[in-house]
């Protein structure tokens, strides 16, 4: 999360005056989420002063989201376009404009060095006895290596580096879970079945996106009946980094 410098601003920086910016201790690439919980160094009366017109874009949230293989083919193939999470305080401050990078179930391969991705491991820490150079491969994709079979690593667990998806954000609010509609659940990854809807995990046997999607929400948070808030996320178009 960065603070793009005065200088980058440039004109929009005409709406507050000369004495304004002088007062406010801006540094380049300063940490926004420092400033904001600590009140500098650009202070927390600064940031909330902002015009919104400058507001986006000059705040720049990059965070992340955990994603299980279901749902990171979903995003891939272009169906799902939203997310929802039970409502938690810092989800609060996370408005349009604000990218998501996902986090999913990973792995470090060894590869050649002229491979695409490759990285070299001493420069990430990471070491093997079958080589230097390696590649980060996902379990999403199903992509085995034959000789040396990965060993996955949790979603939790991944760097902002080894990201591959970032979802640019074109709308958030808040709902209740049982607001959901049916148009709503397709969008959120829910995919039309032989024997009913399902996300890939469960569902299968359901009349409708929307009732699979309750099923999916119980089997991770089991609070469906009690019909809690939820912040709802929404994107046009993953960015997906080549590698």
């Amino acid at each position: 999360m960065k603070f793009r410098s005065q200088y980058e601003l440039g004109p929009e920086m005409m709406s507050f005056s000369q004495d304004q910016i002088k007062q406010e201790p801006m540094f380049f690439n300063c940490e926004v989420s420092y400033a904001y919980e600590a009140g500098g160094p650009i202070t927390r009366n600064f940031i909330n002063n902002l015009d919104s017109r400058y507001y986006h874009g000059i705040l720049e949230m990059d965070r992340p989201i955990l994603m299980n293989a279901a749902m990171v083919r979903a995003v891939l193939s272009g169906q799902k376009t939203q997310t929802r999470q039970p409502l938690r305080p810092f989800l609060s401050k996370v408005i349009w404009g604000d990218r998501l990078w996902v986090r999913e179930t990973f792995a470090y391969v060894t590869c050649n060095p002229t491979d695409p991705g490759a990285f070299q491991g001493k420069d990430r820490g990471i070491t093997s006895d079958h080589g230097e150079f390696f590649q980060v491969r996902y379990a999403a994709d199903s992509q085995l290596i034959d000789w040396e079979p990965p060993t996955f690593k949790p979603s939790i667990h991944m760097p902002r580096w080894a990201s591959r998806i970032t979802l640019p954000l074109v709308s958030v609010r808040v709902e209740r879970v049982q607001d959901i509609s049916e148009a709503d659940a397709i969008a959120d990854g829910l995919r039309r079945a032989d024997f009913g809807w399902t996300d890939g995990t469960t569902g299968y046997d359901t009349v409708s996106a929307r009732d699979a999607f309750r099923e999916l929400w119980d089997s991770i948070y089991g609070t469906w009946d009690a019909n809690p808030w939820v912040w709802v996320a929404e994107w046009d178009k993953a960015e997906v980094a080549q590698g």
